[in-house]
């Protein structure tokens, strides 16, 4: 339940607002956001324990910390639950617990594309540069190997991706070498696929989106080869991106329109200084009235996964710009 009056906190939550608010500290300086009502839609779906995911009543940890990430890049995480979240996320990062969300809870064994997201939230949030992070960074370099690659990973450009930005956010070298791995997993078409498993059926927008930010943050960081091996993995995206847009504005999948994939081409392209007006037009015509951005499943409502992802591309930006 939400909580709207300060009447109403029990003297637990008021400890654990109160956690909340020393976490939240860089907020102030946090840009605002050229779509508040989507952003006020956002924080309704939070309880102080996080945003739930696909299984009701189930806290997804990869949906809250994007949400957290997006909310924080508009300077809208002053709401009560949004603030407890974020406390309660970061204090789960401790990688001496694992039975965290960050660990598999069969294996043991790292989840290193979360990790990679916890990163990015903890630079964003303040902690960056705290023992917590610090231990963050290294067992997530423990997943990495001295080439690049991800122990476990199975090509999932996703975690390819949040690993890059999370190590970009934490200024470790090894991120170059995660994104030269990146930049291999393309395809032959020049777009990006989910992963190299069979339920992978080709490239899609939404990986590709994924790769070009991770390229990009990573530019400029490695051997004359390894640029250009970026390089071309970022042309040939960029080329997918353009052939592969339906109507001149969207992207689809299985059939129909595809809202996050549309959001996550907005940000790649943004990020690799392509001009993205006529997709940030498509997407805010699926701005309905309470803010929420309706995908091709939600019947006419707001889809919360389709806002986490959306907001930060409505206002035609990306991860990137956050990483500084």
């Amino acid at each position: 339940m939400r909580t709207n009056s300060g009447l109403r906190f029990t003297a637990k939550s008021m400890a654990t607002f109160v956690a909340a608010a020393i976490v939240l500290t860089l907020t102030a300086c946090a840009p605002t956001t050229q779509n508040p009502k989507t952003a006020e839609f956002l924080q309704g779906k939070f309880s102080s324990a996080g945003v739930e995911g696909f299984t009701p009543g189930e806290i997804d940890y990869g949906f809250t910390l994007e949400a957290l990430t997006q909310l924080w890049a508009t300077g809208t995480t002053s709401d009560t639950d949004v603030a407890a979240a974020a406390a309660s996320v970061w204090q789960q990062t401790d990688v001496s617990n694992k039975e965290s969300y960050l660990f598999d809870k069969t294996t043991g064994s790292l989840k290193a594309g979360l990790a990679g997201k916890a990163l990015v939230f903890g630079k964003l949030f303040g902690k960056k540069g705290s023992d917590q992070f610090n231990a963050l960074v290294d067992q997530l370099l423990l997943a990495v190997s001295a080439g690049g690659k991800i122990a476990g990973s199975d090509g999932n450009v996703f975690d390819y991706g949040w690993v890059t930005l999370g190590l970009k956010a934490a200024q470790v070298q090894q991120a170059n070498l995660v994104a030269v791995n990146l930049a291999l997993l393309a395809r032959e078409d020049g777009g990006f696929g989910t992963d190299l498993s069979v339920n992978t059926a080709g490239s899609s927008a939404d990986a590709t989106g994924m790769a070009l930010m991770a390229l990009v943050a990573a530019k400029g960081a490695g051997t004359t080869a390894q640029e250009e091996s970026k390089d071309a993995a970022m042309t040939a995206a960029k080329a997918w991106l353009a052939k592969n847009t339906v109507e001149l504005n969207h992207f689809e999948a299985w059939g129909d329109i595809d809202v996050n994939s549309t959001a996550y081409a907005i940000m790649g392209l943004k990020a690799a200084g392509q001009d993205t007006a006529r997709y940030q037009e498509w997407l805010q015509e699926r701005v309905i009235a309470d803010g929420g951005i309706a995908s091709a499943w939600s019947e006419g409502a707001g889809d919360t996964f389709a806002t986490i992802q959306g907001l930060l591309a409505l206002d035609g930006r990306s991860y990137n710009e956050l990483l500084g």
